[in-house]
C-alpha cells in the first residue's frame, strides 16, 4: 500500500511537471509585480538537476536542490517507516525548512534588484 501511495504521488509530481515544462505557464506574482516567487525557475532548475546540472539548476533557483533531497527523503520515510514516529522532529524539519527558504528568497530578490 506504501509503494502504490508513493508511486502515485511520483505520477502525479511527474504529470504537474510536464504540463508547466510543456505549457510553460508564467507565473502569476511574476506578472503582477515583475519579481520573481521562491518557485519562479523551478521547472527549468529540476530540469537541470535530472541532466545533472546543477550549478546551472542553483543559479536558476536556488530551492530546487534542497527540494529534491526532502522529496526523496520523503519518499524514502512513505517506502521504509521508521518504528518510531517522533512528530518533535517533523516540527523541527518544518521550521528549518521555511528559515532557509525565507533567507534563499531574501536573497535572490536582493540579487535581483540589483540587476
Amino acid at each position: 500500500m506504501r509503494l502504490y501511495r508513493a508511486l502515485k504521488i511520483i505520477f502525479i509530481t511527474a504529470i504537474a511537471y510536464s504540463i508547466i515544462w510543456i505549457t510553460e505557464f508564467p507565473c502569476p506574482f511574476r506578472v503582477i509585480t515583475g519579481y520573481p516567487c521562491p518557485g519562479c525557475g523551478s521547472a527549468h532548475a529540476l530540469n537541470d538537476i535530472v541532466h545533472g546540472r546543477f550549478a546551472m539548476s542553483f543559479i536558476r533557483n536556488p530551492l530546487a536542490i534542497p527540494l529534491v533531497c526532502v522529496l526523496l527523503y520523503a519518499l524514502y520515510k512513505e517506502l521504509f517507516p521508521a518504528a518510531e514516529k517522533d512528530e518533535r522532529n517533523k516540527e523541527k524539519i518544518l521550521v528549518k525548512a521555511t528559515v532557509i527558504i525565507f533567507i534563499l528568497y531574501v536573497l535572490r530578490m536582493i540579487f535581483h534588484s540589483l540587476r
